[in-house]
């Protein structure tokens, strides 16, 4: 084919299929996309006694989805926060308490 033939441009209404698809949206002016893959996730756990008050101090233990330990200690209100964790499930355990003795609320 020649140069500038005709037969080499899109259909138009390719162009406006490509437009209007996010996929092939230009980044934002800051040039800047998220990455869905770095989004960090968070845990909060709170312990509360058999008559509801908190229990501030007990040490705190979270495995992540990715086998990662995180040792934490809850505040005055009984709550402690793990951030910044991969997506997936993660497991607490109360390190000072026998099983027994808490139950999920």
């Amino acid at each position: 084919m020649a140069p500038n033939d005709p037969s080499d441009s899109p259909d138009p209404s390719q162009i406006q299929a490509a437009a209007d698809d996010p996929v092939a949206s230009p980044p934002p002016d800051d040039g800047i996309m998220p990455c869905p893959a770095e989004k960090k996730h968070w845990v909060e756990v709170r312990m509360i006694d058999a008559v509801s008050k908190p229990m501030p101090g007990l040490k705190c233990r979270l495995r992540d989805s990715a086998g990662a330990i995180y040792n934490g200690t809850l505040n005055n209100k009984g709550i402690c926060r793990f951030d910044g964790l991969p997506a997936g499930d993660a497991y607490v355990c109360f390190v000072e308490l026998d099983e027994e003795a808490w139950s999920r609320v």
